[in-house]
């Protein structure tokens, strides 16, 4: 019992001399780090997409949402802009365009930019880099 007991004691130092753990704060969290695109749908250069399918992006923290108008853009290639309805989704950092009324156009390529003007809520970050997603409808 005295050989457990000092061996439990010998452990239990050892870790108290140990250096506290250091959990890193995700990216783009409140303490640092940038401010990125993390996921979108479609994918980048995604075909056979369905005209109705909205287009998602997925961002590292809350946006502000008034920087949405302008740095998220959806293009038809050859052709100006495509006006949809854009959402955004604060609890999932989502935005999320819906096709116009009659969906996206059929076998049409499209290229989704989100642009550096884009800003996070607090406005202290602008989005990292701009992107660009291509996709093309079936």
């Amino acid at each position: 019992m005295c050989i457990r007991s000092l061996t439990l004691a010998l452990c239990l130092f050892a870790l108290a001399a140990c250096d506290p753990p250091t959990i890193a704060q995700p990216e783009g969290s409140a303490g640092g780090g940038t401010f990125t695109l993390v996921y979108t749908y479609p994918k980048d250069q995604a075909t056979g997409v369905p005209a109705d399918s909205p287009i998602i992006a997925i961002f590292s923290e809350d946006v502000d949402q008034a920087s949405l108008t302008g740095n998220l853009v959806v293009a038809k290639t050859g052709a100006a802009g495509v006006k949809g309805t854009i959402t955004y989704d604060a609890a999932d950092y989502q935005a999320t365009v819906a096709p116009p009324g009659g969906g996206w156009s059929a076998m049409a390529e499209y290229k989704v930019t989100l642009k550096t003007g884009l800003k996070s809520k607090d406005g202290s970050k602008t989005l990292d880099q701009e992107y660009t997603v291509g996709f093309k409808t079936k």
